[in-house]
């Protein structure tokens, strides 16, 4: 028998399983069995980031659009599209393994859309990093980086956010961008869907990326916040300090457009910020040992 005809050992009748199927406040999902990131928070707390998309459930309303970038395996989508408001989703999701999750998640959702693309400043081609599902790691921080050697590479399409969405969704309401490091380059390539109810939120977790994010945020919202997320809140019934879901923080970089909900002031966690003065004057306070 030659290499390329031996058996997959994910295909023996005694391997694990690869995918599980996971009890979530927004119903049943599946995930990664080895994934250590947004799988096993819902494997044990039964949610993930959930501040933070109550958050955005609060700020899209009927028929508004939400750009869902970095998709993962399709927690924000499916959270967005069973809310009361149940707006149009979109989302963009490039890692393979994870947008066929993503897209099994989502599958009963008539309002939600989902592409294995990824965004960019630019239309084009990228390697993505396949993943072995039979080793444990987290499945949601492989970044775009070129320059990284894997044997498990795949070419992506890249495309800028305005140009493809401009027959779909030209005027979202909000656009949500968690790009493991490529934040800016995604804010550079939606210019073109400036208009006065825009929010942004944009990942903000690496501290020598921030200039530049908030700059792009800036320019296209006048008005600027940082919220710090705990994946899972501390008032949740099995929260426990020692988790790394509980202890650590999503941070984002907030822009609006145009008017400012009043209520904003008072989410937890959420501050409004004009520099990089002010954000490192609260994340020193959120991060004091650097993230």
């Amino acid at each position: 028998m030659t290499e390329d005809n031996m058996p997959n050992e994910a295909d023996r009748p005694d391997a694990p399983a690869l995918i599980e199927r996971l009890s979530t406040r927004w119903g049943p999902m599946h995930g990664f069995t080895n994934d250590q990131g947004v799988s096993a928070a819902l494997r044990r707390f039964g949610e993930y980031a959930a501040a933070e998309i109550d958050l955005y459930s609060r700020l899209a309303g009927p028929g508004d659009a939400v750009v869902d970038v970095g998709s993962n395996i399709g927690v924000v989508a499916r959270a967005l599209a069973v809310s009361a408001a149940r707006p149009t989703v979109i989302g963009f999701e490039p890692q393979p393994q994870c947008f066929r999750l993503a897209s099994a998640n989502t599958f009963s959702h008539g309002n939600v859309s989902l592409y294995p693309l990824a965004v960019a400043d630019r239309a084009g081609m990228v390697d993505i990093d396949e993943i072995d599902l039979r080793r444990p790691g987290n499945y949601g921080g492989f970044g775009l980086d070129p320059d990284r050697q894997s044997p498990r590479r795949v070419p992506c399409p890249t495309v800028r956010l305005d140009a493809f969405l401009a027959t779909r969704a030209p005027r979202p309401r909000l656009v949500k961008i968690d790009a493991e490091g490529m934040e800016a380059a995604v804010l550079r390539g939606m210019r073109g869907l400036a208009h006065d109810r825009l929010v942004i939120s944009a990942e903000a977790d690496r501290r020598a990326l921030v200039p530049e994010i908030l700059a792009e945020v800036q320019a296209l919202c006048p008005a600027c916040f940082v919220a710090f997320f705990r994946p899972i809140d501390p008032a949740h019934p099995r929260f426990d300090p020692s988790d790394r879901h509980c202890h650590t923080f999503h941070v984002h970089v907030i822009g609006f457009a145009g008017a400012v909900p009043d209520w904003i002031g008072n989410v937890k966690g959420v501050w409004p910020i004009q520099s990089m003065t002010d954000f490192d004057r609260l994340w020193g306070k959120h991060l004091p040992s650097g993230g």
